[in-house]
């Protein structure tokens, strides 16, 4: 995996090329940086949104497919907009 930073957010490009893994990996990762940053332990996040520590863990490690509704659950939880978008690729 290769990590980019730019403008001091990270971004994650998935050394298998698959543009799924790349999305899940980034959203999760970034979901997991904001909470860290926010020091809201994930129990918490947990029990405020009725969800199990497992489907925390799948999101913010990128494992399994994307859940698009946990993901606006997370982002409505930490007052987020979710936003997509393609950057040029960095110049070697």
């Amino acid at each position: 995996m290769t990590e980019y930073k730019i403008k001091n957010n990270f971004f994650y490009q998935s050394e298998n090329k698959s543009i799924r893994k790349a999305i899940q990996r980034s959203l999760g990762m970034h979901l997991f940086r904001i909470r860290q940053k926010r020091k809201i332990n994930s129990s918490i996040v947990c029990m405020d949104l009725h969800i199990k520590q497992r489907e925390l863990d799948n999101v913010e490690i990128g494992r399994e497919a994307v859940n698009w509704k946990l993901i606006q659950k997370l982002a409505d939880y930490y007052q987020l907009h979710v936003y997509a978008g393609f950057l040029s690729k960095p110049k070697e």
